[in-house]
Formats: structure tokens, sequence, C-alpha cells
């Protein structure tokens, strides 16, 4: 299964540089961490650098 970004419909910031995102794409909330510009999500088994 390919997990695909959608359109962000909910941000919230928890700390520096942590956010929870809620997307179009995905019903479930994942908690991303961002670096330099990049989107890491790092509430999956397979974390993916976005672009």
């Amino acid at each position: 299964m390919q997990w695909k970004l959608g359109y962000p419909t909910q941000i919230d910031k928890i700390a520096a540089g942590q956010y929870i995102v809620q997307t179009d794409a995905n019903v479930a909330t994942f908690l991303y961490d961002v670096h330099g510009g990049s989107i890491q999500v790092v509430k999956r088994d397979a974390v993916r650098q976005l672009r």
C-alpha cells in the first residue's frame, strides 16, 4: 500500500519541530517531525522522507 500525504486539513504544533497533521487522504492522524524544510512520517512502520 502506497501512502499519500494528501492535502492537510488540520495541523497542530505539539512541540518544537513536531506537528500532528491530518490529511484528506488519510483518516488517521499522523505525527510529523520537521527538519530543514522536509517532513518525515514518524508514526509509521516505514519512515518516508517527503519533499
